[in-house]
């Protein structure tokens, strides 16, 4: 006993259609694969490397690091929801926040009550960073530097 299905298409242009289908879709995957590598190109191109925030000790040694993510902000605060949580009674719940901007580090202050200052200016409007500035939080200190960790 054998099934003869009739289908309302010849069976060459269902081969036909499934083929176009994979093949399209692999020119999809590609062309996925090809903006994703071409915009960490440009990334590595234009200079910008992973940044860290350095907790610094009395000695100015940095005591801790806290990676940067050029995606998204970076907020700094008492509260356990930021990203670099400061258990510093100076610090405010939300302090202060990083980002990154097309090219550069932005450091802007979030209305705390001791104030955001980078190497000892207050911080009233967004402003820029660059490697080796310090952002004081209250009575914190971070060093903005490269990170070395390899990760």
């Amino acid at each position: 006993m054998t099934l003869d299905i009739a289908l309302p298409v010849p069976y060459d242009w269902v081969l036909l259609g499934s083929r176009l289908l994979v093949a399209t879709l692999l020119l999809l995957f590609f062309w996925r694969v090809l903006v994703i590598v071409q915009r960490e190109m440009t990334l590595q191109q234009s200079g910008s490397r992973q940044m860290m925030l350095g907790l610094l000790g009395t000695d100015d040694h940095i005591i801790s690091a806290f990676r940067l993510s050029r995606r998204r902000s970076n907020s700094i605060g008492r509260d356990g929801t930021n990203d670099i949580v400061v258990t510093d009674r100076s610090v405010s719940g939300s302090h202060a926040m990083v980002q990154f901007t097309e090219s550069e580090w932005v450091l802007t202050d979030l209305g705390s009550r001791n104030g955001t200052f980078l190497n000892g200016q207050p911080v009233v409007t967004p402003i820029q960073m660059r490697e080796g500035d310090v952002v004081q939080c209250g009575a914190v200190r971070f060093l903005l530097a490269i990170d070395q960790s390899g990760f």
